[in-house]
């Protein structure tokens, strides 16, 4: 998308359409043993300094990972399977 593009009338009106989806994730950082970060046999996230945490970002209180696809242009590729709804 070009800056002209941006700056036309015709794509502020475009915008002010209303979405095919709309999409509301909750996201924090939670107490997690991440097994990338803290592998809880040999340095459990409990027993690490406050610095050296490394907090797991969450959705909906699960960690994600990315689909195959991108959700919004091309929901329809994703398989079901890695939806998990």
């Amino acid at each position: 998308m070009t800056n002209s593009t941006t700056r036309s009338k015709d794509y502020f009106k475009r915008l002010q359409n209303e979405p095919d989806k709309k999409f509301f994730f909750g996201m924090d950082y939670k107490f997690v043993n991440n097994p990338e970060y803290h592998q809880s046999s040999l340095y459990p996230i409990e027993t690490q300094p406050f610095d050296f945490r490394f907090y797991t970002p969450q959705f909906n209180g699960i960690s994600m990972t990315m689909p195959s696809s991108p959700t919004l242009s091309q929901w329809d590729d994703i398989p079901k399977v890695e939806l998990r709804f």
